[in-house]
This record gives C-alpha cells, sequence and structure tokens, in this order.
C-alpha cells in the first residue's frame, strides 16, 4: 500500500488483478501519480487525476502515429495498454537512455507557462538544465525535446529521471 498515493494504488491494483499481473518493482512517483512495473515486463502508471491521465494518453497515442521517429537513439517507451476509468496507462518498459513521463506534456503548442517566459525566464531555466544536466548532455538533451517537438509534443518535466542519458556513475 502506498501511503501517499492510496487512491491511485488502489486503482493500480484493480488494474493489475483484472489482467491477471503482479507489481514488481516501485519505479517512481510524483505530482503525476504512481509508476511501477509489472511481472509482465512492462510498467503501469496510475494518475491522481483524469485530466493528468487524458493528457498523457494523447501524447502515448501521438507516439503511436510516429512509430518511425527514433528519438536520437532514446528510448521511448510505447503504450500497451490503458483504463479509462481506472487512470491508468500500461506501458513498456524501458532502459537508458530513455525519455518518459508525459502527463506534463502538451500538444501542437508549448504550454501556456512556456510560452509567455520572458527571454530572461527562458534563460534562467535553460541556466538550470545546464546545471542538472552539464553543458554537453544538455545539447543531447535539446536534440531529443526537438524529436519530440518535430511530431508536436512539447515536453516540459525536463529533468534526469524523465530524459535519462546513462546510469548514474557512467
Amino acid at each position: 500500500m502506498e501511503q501517499n498515493y492510496p487512491e491511485e494504488f488502489a486503482r493500480l491494483s484493480t488494474y493489475l488483478d483484472r489482467k491477471g499481473m503482479k507489481l514488481s518493482q516501485r519505479l517512481g512517483s510524483g505530482v503525476d501519480g504512481i509508476v511501477y512495473s509489472t511481472n509482465k515486463g512492462s510498467a503501469v502508471k496510475a494518475h491522481r487525476a483524469k485530466g493528468l491521465f487524458e493528457k498523457e494518453l494523447r501524447v502515448y497515442k501521438r507516439l503511436a502515429e510516429h512509430p518511425n521517429n527514433d528519438f536520437m537513439g532514446f528510448n521511448v517507451p510505447q503504450m500497451l495498454d490503458f483504463h479509462p476509468e481506472l487512470w491508468v496507462i500500461e506501458m513498456q518498459f524501458v532502459v537508458t537512455p530513455f525519455a518518459l513521463d508525459f502527463a506534463g506534456a502538451t500538444l501542437d503548442r508549448a504550454s501556456t507557462t512556456i510560452a509567455e517566459q520572458t527571454l530572461e525566464e527562458f534563460e534562467e531555466w535553460e541556466a538550470s538544465k545546464i546545471e542538472i544536466f552539464g553543458v554537453d548532455d544538455w545539447v543531447t538533451v535539446q536534440s531529443v525535446i526537438s524529436c519530440f517537438r518535430r511530431i508536436g509534443i512539447y515536453l516540459s518535466d525536463v529533468h534526469k529521471g524523465n530524459i535519462k542519458l546513462r546510469e548514474e556513475g557512467r
């Protein structure tokens, strides 16, 4: 039982029970919800809110429309299944390098928050990303972000947990 995510965990458990699957390992959690790997080699995410689920579902459907986009060699999970009442998405389990977590992404245009940034705010945001990723890796991350934008997906939650170039220590 997830202490901070009781409703999400209950919905996730219902989804897994219906599919004859079991939780394997907790992969992460955040403002969007919780993510676990399964005994079937997939990952499942239970969203905190219907709007977050619907937003991420639209992104996965867009990704499915562009199966030949290679995202600079980064692994991007494909959606395997979903349940609209339980707000759960099942996706491929991916290994590094990867780009994932699309609940904060927007389609066809940048989010209002990003679109309305002043030049100074953008420069501060970019400086924070360079500090997180390092100059060389930030160039790579920008290229990955561009791959998403080419198919109309605008990522907003850009950090090392969502765009991972390598395992730590490598």
